[in-house]
C-alpha cells in the first residue's frame, strides 16, 4: 500500500514538472533527464507528503550520465531506491530562504508569526543577533523566571542558528536530560519550519543532524557529552530548585562538570550562553564571573534584568560588558505580563531571599558574619509577666517602591529578664499611612499590656524626624523617644551581638503562635545574610531595640541591664 501511494504521488509530481521528466515510451514509466554533466547522486526529487511537511529524496544511482534511455533509471526506481537506503531529509517548507539573508527577528516572523516582542525579548535579540554575528563568544542572561529566557533562546535562537550555520553544532543542556531534550525537540520543529533539513538517520531529539554535517545535541547538566562538541554551547537552567542550590556538594559538581566535561567539547570559536534565574552567590553563574579574575577572563557579556528595576545595580567583574537596563528604579521588567502590583505581592509571598535571588538577580549568602542562626533558637511559649513593652522603627527615605524600606519590631520583657519579639515587619508605607499604622499599633499595645508600655524608639533622620513630630504634635499621650542616627551600620550591629549570642533574644514558638510563622522567618533571613543583604532596615530596628533593652539608648537601662548583664 505503501509504494503504491507513493507512486501515485510520483505520477502528480511527474505531470506537474514535465521539464525535468523524459517523455519515454508510450505507458512506460517517465524518466528524469539530468543536466549535462551532473551525476544522478547529485539530484534531489521531491515529494510532497502533505501542505507542510514534504520528504526530499536523493537518488543513489551515480554515474548514469549516457544518453541511452535504457541506462537512465526512472524516477520511481530512484526513490525506490532512496526509499530502501533511507537516504532522504525532513523539510517543513517548500523553498527555505537562503541561510544568510535572515535576520534572528526575521527568522521568528516566519517560525512564530504570532511571537510578542516585548522590551526585554527585543534587548535580548540584539544581544544573539550579535552571537550569532560571531561578535560575542561569551553571555550570561540573568532574568526572572517566566519572563521567556528559554523561548528565545533555546528553543528559537538555537533553530535560527542552524538555519544560518547548518554544518555547525550546538549543545543545549538543563538541569535535567529530559528537559533538554524538550528544547532540542522545539527547536528542532522551528528549524524544520524555516524550511531547515535533517536527516533521517539523525533526528532524534536528544541529537539530530543536518544534511550539511552540523545539527543539535541534548544532555543533562552534570551528565556525559563525550564524543560530542559544539560551536554554540547552552546552558540552560542549570538549578533545579531551592534544595539543589543550597547543596554545596551539588554546586561543586556542577562545576567539576563545566570545567572537565562541557569547555572541554568547545570547537574554536565556539560560543557559549549561561542561562540562569540566580539561586545562590555559588551557583554556576557565581563561578564563572569569579573566574574572571584570572590572568586570562572569558570577558562575558552580561544580561541582567531583574524584575523590578533598582538603582543599586548588581556589580560584576571589570573585564565582562554589561547591557544597559533602560528603565527608571521601580519599573517592572514585563509590566504587560507581571505589573508592578503582582511582583509585590510575589516579593511578599516569597520572602526577602528568594525574591531577591530569583527576582532580583542578586543572591546573597545566607550566613553572614554577624548573626548566626543558632543564636536565636529560643523560643518562648507564653507571654505572662511582662513588665516592659516598646516598638523601635526604621523608616525609609522616600516612599517609592524602588527605595530602602520602613521597618518596626515590637519588643517585650518579663520578669525574669527574657527579652521576647511580638512582632517584625517591614514594607512600604506612604507617610500618612505610617503615621495612622503607628498609631493604631501603638494603641493596640495599650490595650493588651497598660502601663507597661513604654513608647515608640523612631530613628531620628529624615522622614523619621518628620515622624517624631506628627506624634508629638497629634499624639501628646503617646511616648515617642528619637534614636540618634549613625552612619555605621556595621560598627552598631556588632554593639549588639553579646545579648544575641548570650540566647537573651527569644522568638515565638510557631506551634502556640503559628501566624508568627513568616514573618519570624524573614527577620532571619534579614539578620543572617546582614551586612551582604539589601534589606537593612529591620537589621536596624531591630539592633534599636536590642539597644534599649542593653541600655545604650532611651535614658534608662533594662532591668538586666541595671543587675550589670549587659548595659
Amino acid at each position: 500500500m505503501a509504494r503504491g501511494w507513493i507512486r501515485s504521488r510520483l505520477s502528480i509530481i511527474s505531470r506537474s514538472a514535465p521539464s525535468r521528466l523524459g517523455a519515454g515510451a508510450p505507458g512506460s514509466s517517465p524518466r528524469l533527464i539530468p543536466k549535462k554533466g551532473t551525476s544522478w547522486g547529485n539530484w534531489w526529487v521531491s515529494i510532497s507528503v502533505s501542505s507542510s511537511l514534504r520528504l526530499r529524496l536523493r537518488s543513489s544511482t551515480c554515474g548514469a550520465q549516457g544518453s541511452s534511455a535504457s541506462r537512465t533509471p526512472t524516477l520511481l526506481q530512484s526513490t525506490t531506491a532512496c526509499l530502501r537506503t533511507k537516504r532522504f531529509a525532513f523539510s517543513r517548507q517548500p523553498s527555505a530562504p537562503k541561510s544568510g539573508s535572515l535576520t534572528f527577528r526575521e527568522f521568528v516572523g516566519i517560525v512564530r508569526p504570532g511571537y510578542r516582542w516585548y522590551r526585554h525579548c527585543e534587548v535580548l535579540a540584539d544581544v544573539l543577533q550579535r552571537v550569532a554575528d560571531g561578535d560575542l563568544q561569551r553571555v550570561a542572561i540573568f532574568e526572572p523566571p517566566r519572563h521567556g529566557k528559554s523561548e528565545e533562546v533555546s528553543r528559537l535562537f538555537t533553530a535560527y542558528y542552524l538555519h544560518r550555520h547548518p554544518g555547525r553544532w550546538v549543545g543545549i543542556n538543563s538541569y535535567a536530560a529530559e528537559l533538554a531534550y524538550t528544547l532540542s525537540r522545539a527547536a528542532r520543529d522551528n528549524y524544520l519550519q524555516a524550511g531547515g533539513e535533517i536527516r533521517r538517520d539523525a533526528a532524534a531529539v536528544r541529537h539530530w543532524q543536518t544534511p550539511a554535517g552540523g545539527g543539535m545535541w541534548a544532555a543533562g547538566v552534570g551528565g556525559p557529552i563525550t564524543g560530542k562538541g559544539f560551536h554554540l554551547g547552552i546552558i540552560d537552567d542549570p538549578v533545579k530548585n531551592a534544595e539543589d542550590a543550597a547543596s554545596e556538594a551539588i554546586r561543586e559538581k556542577q562545576k567539576e562538570w563545566y570545567r572537565s566535561t562541557f569547555s572541554t567539547r568547545e570547537e574554536p570559536g565556539g560560543a557559549v550562553i549561561l542561562i540562569q534565574t540566580r539561586w545562590h552567590e555559588d551557583d554556576l553563574a557565581g563561578f564563572v564571573l569569579a573566574q574572571e579574575a584570572d590572568e586570562e577572563p572569558e570577558r562575558w557579556h552580561i544580561v541582567c534584568l531583574p524584575a523590578i528595576a533598582e538603582e543599586e545595580t548588581p556589580q560584576f567583574p571589570e573585564s565582562c560588558s554589561v547591557e544597559p537596563d533602560w528603565r527608571q528604579p521601580g519599573e517592572p521588567l514585563c509590566p504587560e505580563r507581571y505589573p508592578i502590583e503582582r511582583l509585590q505581592k510575589l516579593s511578599r509571598r516569597l520572602g526577602s531571599y528568594f525574591w531577591t535571588a530569583l527576582f532580583q538577580q542578586r543572591p546573597s549568602l545566607q550566613e553572614g558574619n554577624l548573626f548566626k542562626a543558632a543564636w536565636f533558637a529560643g523560643r518562648y511559649r507564653s507571654l505572662t509577666d511582662v513588665v516592659e513593652v516598646w516598638v523601635t522603627w526604621d523608616t525609609a527615605l522616600k516612599e517609592a517602591e524602588s527605595n530602602d524600606q520602613s521597618a518596626y519590631v515590637a519588643w517585650a520583657q518579663k520578669a525574669s529578664g527574657e527579652v521576647c519579639i511580638l512582632d517584625a515587619r517591614r514594607g512600604h508605607w506612604s507617610t500618612p499611612d505610617l503615621e495612622q499604622f503607628l498609631c493604631q499599633q501603638a494603641d493596640w499595645l495599650i490595650k493588651v499590656y497598660g502601663r507597661a508600655f513604654r513608647g515608640v524608639y523612631i530613628e531620628d533622620k529624615v522622614s523619621g524626624t518628620t515622624l517624631i513630630r506628627y506624634i508629638r504634635r497629634n499624639r501628646p499621650d503617646l511616648a515617642v523617644i528619637p534614636v540618634p542616627a549613625e552612619a555605621d551600620k556595621v560598627a552598631r550591629a556588632q554593639g549588639v551581638t553579646p545579648i544575641c549570642e548570650a540566647g537573651r533574644i527569644l522568638l515565638p514558638d510557631a506551634t502556640i503562635y503559628p501566624e508568627t510563622r513568616g514573618w519570624v522567618e524573614d527577620l532571619l533571613y534579614v539578620l543572617a545574610v546582614f551586612p551582604k543583604g539589601r534589606w537593612k532596615d529591620l537589621v536596624d530596628a531591630f539592633v534599636y531595640g536590642c539597644m534599649r533593652v542593653m541600655g545604650t539608648i532611651g535614658g534608662r537601662k533594662s532591668r538586666r541591664g541595671k543587675r550589670g548583664g549587659y548595659a
